[in-house]
């Protein structure tokens, strides 16, 4: 096989091209599995609580790798993941302190929150590897509002998704 058309750092992928033969080990695929889940009704928090979020409720789940029992993410194919996570007060009242949390295997990997202050959403993401077989995610939610709040509930309000990176293109943004 041959290219006609190369650079010095690689080639321009708005070129068209013209291949022979078979094209191996170039990675790719789809981003599988994936999964987007939300709280179906208000979960209520404890001030300065951190806890658990509930998500109980099944959106998406391309291979039955979401358990809502546990509440986690449990993929079966190792690789590279995007988790993000959102979480929303059901109460426009200001107070210190509200939280989200991404968490691997128990531990916070990613961290997001603001004071109440007329914004009652505060969301994270992160880029994490996982092994396929023993690793989890979950998420943890904390305010600080003197007494117990609510989280809204609703797809658009507080939800999780996560789906595998396709191998090609995320080596391609680490060159």
């Amino acid at each position: 096989m041959a290219l006609i058309k190369t650079r010095s750092r690689g080639i321009n992928l708005a070129d068209n091209f013209a291949f022979t033969g078979t094209i191996t080990g170039a990675g790719g695929g789809d981003n599988l599995p994936y999964f987007y889940v939300s709280i179906p009704v208000g979960q209520s928090l404890s001030t300065g609580a951190t806890t658990q979020i509930n998500f109980s409720e099944e959106l998406l789940d391309s291979g039955g790798v979401y358990n809502t029992s546990s509440k986690q993410f449990l993929p079966t194919t190792a690789g590279y993941y995007h988790i993000f996570a959102q979480a929303t007060m059901d109460t426009d009242t200001d107070f210190n302190q509200f939280r989200i949390a991404i968490r691997k295997n128990g531990s916070v990997i990613a961290l997001g929150g603001h004071d109440n202050d007329s914004r009652n959403s505060v969301s994270t993401s992160f880029l994490v590897q996982l092994n396929g077989s023993s690793d989890y995610i979950d998420a943890t939610a904390m305010q600080n509002s003197g007494g117990n709040a609510s989280l809204g509930s609703g797809d658009t309000e507080t939800y999780m998704y996560g789906y595998r990176i396709i191998t090609w293109l995320f080596l391609s943004y680490k060159l």
